[in-house]
This record gives structure tokens, sequence and C-alpha cells, in this order.
């Protein structure tokens, strides 16, 4: 996780004088797609036109009911910045 952490803060760094948009699933689209998507319209310069955006949580199940060592993972990440990452 922390060399994929570090990839991301490259890119980061490589994009940070140039115009770009930075859109994350958390954030722009798992409460509502739209959103990220007239984020990147309006972005992009050009007007939002209707759209049907076909999408699913790919895994309904609790974390903890998929994952046989749940309980090692959540202990390992616990006190990390990837915490989050186990919360349903």
């Amino acid at each position: 996780l922390e060399t994929y952490r570090e990839a991301f803060q490259m890119l980061d760094d490589l994009l940070a004088k140039r115009n770009s948009l930075k859109l994350t699933y958390e954030s722009d689209i798992e409460r509502d797609p739209f959103e990220g998507y007239g984020r990147m319209c309006k972005f992009l310069d050009i007007p939002p036109h209707p759209a049907t955006i076909r999408y699913a949580k790919t895994n309904p199940y609790p974390l903890a009911t998929i994952v046989s060592n749940f309980e090692e993972v959540q202990q390992l990440l616990a006190e990390t910045p990837y915490a989050w990452m186990l919360k349903n």
C-alpha cells in the first residue's frame, strides 16, 4: 500500500503545475456519479449531455464476511492512513 501511495504522490507532484482534474471514486462518484461527470465536463469546457450511468457496487457483502483473515488485516491497518478502507 505504501508503494501505491508513493506512486500516486509522484503523479500528484508531476501534475501539480499542469492544468489537471483529480477525481476519486469516494469523493466524486460513489454518492452521485453525475457530480463527477459535471466536474469533468466543466474542466473540459464542454456542455454536459443527458447521460445514463450504469454502475453498481461490485461487492454487496461486508468485508468481514469475505476476507478470511479480516481481524488480522484490521489490526495491521488500524493505525495507518489505510484504516478507512475497512469501513463498509
